[in-house]
């Protein structure tokens, strides 16, 4: 395989260049909460990042582009069209930001066993130009998910939360493309790729799926969809938490707030916190404009209705294993949904923080003058 160098350095440590402003990762890191995962396939997440954002592979020839980051801190869509001219390429890997290298690839194949037989379902890696959108009056590139096993994992981590460490996540997702099943996540998971259990996750999802539609204590829906007396009012999508298990919008399961009706805007900010312990908390906004709403802050959930004998003691305290996942549940579910940028923390961001991180995604530009697609 020929691989290709598009002008990388893996550190972010180098001087910001001219021009550039600080990114999600600067605010976190003034606030005490540092990236510990870093991903965009549209920008550089700090304002010293030079490395490269993702890696193509092209049908052709299967040579490999690394794709980095013009001077003012956007992705290198040029590059990347020239390198698939005339063929298809795909993301074979999303490189982390932060000094971690805790890059996602594709993950193992999901197995079951059904009638005494093993059966092997492969991942596929995402199609690298099927969603081309502006930002900033650039062209660049997010992930398009089919939701048909498509997934991108790193189950051997450096420095991410386990256990009951506290931490914090957002995405960039879009809302006009999701499922009514699980999972669209971003966040930590088994490293294992199995249900382990009550607490064992923690990422963000972006979907119409209402686990509990009637709350917790009531019979969970495993199958999607948003039943007609469904406390999941409007059409989403909505921000929940994947805390294994189970999909929760509160600590009841669904939104508190009988008002909130998804996160309906073509680009979504979508955020969690968990403590590790005791809280955690949901929120979300649109990407292109004003500010961030809390859709959840309080007690983590009791022990799942429907108990796995892993569970343990529920979610309270949290077993975090520290895989990251991206497109995927933390045992194989795959979900639908469009991915730009994202990251995942040490420690408990402060509002503030996360107020200011909205901002910054606000003023990167998503979608002007106007998206491609």
């Amino acid at each position: 395989m020929l691989v290709v160098v598009l002008g990388v350095a893996p550190l972010a440590t180098a001087a910001p260049s001219e021009g550039r402003t600080q990114g999600p990762c600067d605010i976190y890191m003034a606030a005490e909460s540092p990236c510990v995962a870093a991903f965009s396939t549209t920008r550089a997440l700090s304002a010293t990042y030079r490395g490269p954002l993702y890696q193509l592979e092209r049908a052709s020839d299967r040579a490999s582009l690394n794709i980095g980051v013009l001077p003012d801190g956007y992705a290198d869509a040029a590059a990347h069209d020239e390198f698939c001219t005339g063929t298809t390429c795909v993301f074979s890997k999303v490189f982390d930001q932060s000094p971690n290298h805790n890059d996602l690839g594709l993950p193992e194949p999901l197995s079951f066993e059904t009638h005494g037989l093993l059966r092997l379902i492969p991942f596929h890696l995402l199609d690298a130009s099927l969603l081309p959108i502006v930002i900033a009056g650039h062209k660049v590139y997010g992930m398009y998910f089919d939701g048909e096993h498509s997934g991108y994992r790193n189950n051997q981590t450096a420095n991410m939360p386990i256990g009951d460490q506290p931490e914090g996540m957002y995405m960039v997702a879009g809302g006009d493309h999701f499922n009514s099943t699980c999972c669209f996540d971003f966040g930590n998971a088994e490293t294992d790729d199995t249900d382990d259990g009550a607490g064992t996750m923690d990422a963000v999802n972006l979907s119409t799926i209402c686990w509990f539609p009637n709350g917790v204590g009531a019979m969970p829906n495993f199958f999607g969809g948003v039943p007609p007396d469904s406390q999941c009012k409007g059409g989403g999508p909505f921000v929940q938490a994947d805390l294994e298990n189970g999909l929760y919008g509160s600590n009841t399961g669904v939104s508190q707030d009988p008002g909130y009706v998804g996160e309906q805007y073509p680009y979504v900010t979508a955020m969690l916190k968990n403590d590790g312990t005791n809280f955690f908390a949901l929120k979300g906004g649109n990407a292109q404009s004003g500010v961030l709403s809390t859709r959840y802050a309080g007690p983590l959930p009791p022990k799942p209705f429907v108990p796995n004998p892993a569970d343990g003691n529920g979610y309270s305290p949290m077993r975090k294993q520290g895989a990251i996942i991206l497109g995927t549940g933390g045992d194989g579910g795959s979900g639908a949904g469009d991915f730009f940028e994202g990251v995942i923390t040490r420690n408990l961001p402060t509002d503030e923080a996360e107020n200011a991180v909205h901002a910054n995604i606000v003023a990167a530009g998503y979608g002007s003058p106007a998206p491609t697609r």
